[in-house]
């Protein structure tokens, strides 16, 4: 899906999502008629769409400041809960101090999010590629069945030669088969049983 498509449909996403709270919300007191109500939503997913690439760019540094830190603790939680349920099962796995746990911390959540990627992008391309091979056997079959097309329709082309052959000679050749099925028949008939 090309980048315009996907801007499209999270525009239309506000577009409703703002007429869904408007609803809903009894503390959105909307105007009663629809034009206005969907004037109002184009405005919202409009400013949405112009404005959060900037707001984002903005409030990264605060994201880095917050939710970083939080994701590096839960890391060290994490770690330091390892290590505490080694020591309770006899596993010999120790830590030496928090700036090396922090370091590891750091350490794993790179690695994590790098093969967390590298496999995401990894099965992009495996869906690609198997799209692509399922493109080349609808283009295989296709030609297959555009040659069968045609010989049944050169086949029918002979029968239809033949058949408008045979109407002209309809009265002769009917009279011809008449006359050889009823020698058949008269053939088994009289055969002994």
């Amino acid at each position: 899906m090309g980048a315009c498509n996907v801007g499209l449909m999270i525009w239309g996403i506000d577009v409703g999502a703002f007429c869904l709270a408007t609803a809903l919300l009894p503390g959105f007191h909307a105007p009663d008629g629809v034009l206005q109500l969907m004037l109002l939503a184009v405005v919202f997913a409009t400013m949405s769409t112009l404005l959060r690439p900037i707001f984002w760019a903005l409030t990264f540094p605060l994201l880095l400041v917050t939710v970083l830190p939080a994701i590096l603790a839960l890391n060290v939680l994490l770690i330091y809960m390892t290590a505490w349920i080694a020591h309770a099962a006899g596993v010999a796995f120790v830590l030496d101090g928090g700036a090396w746990v922090w370091l590891g911390a750091i350490g794993i959540g790179v690695f994590r999010i790098s093969v967390v990627e590298a496999l995401s992008a990894t099965g992009r391309w495996r869906s690609y590629q198997r799209v692509q091979s399922m493109i080349r056997t609808l283009e295989r079959t296709n030609a297959r069945l555009e040659r069968e097309r045609d010989a049944w329709r050169k086949l029918a082309d002979t029968w239809g030669a033949m058949l408008e052959g045979e109407r002209v000679s309809a009265p002769v050749g009917s009279v011809d088969v008449m006359a050889q099925k009823a020698s058949h028949t008269a053939d088994v008939v009289g055969r002994p049983l």
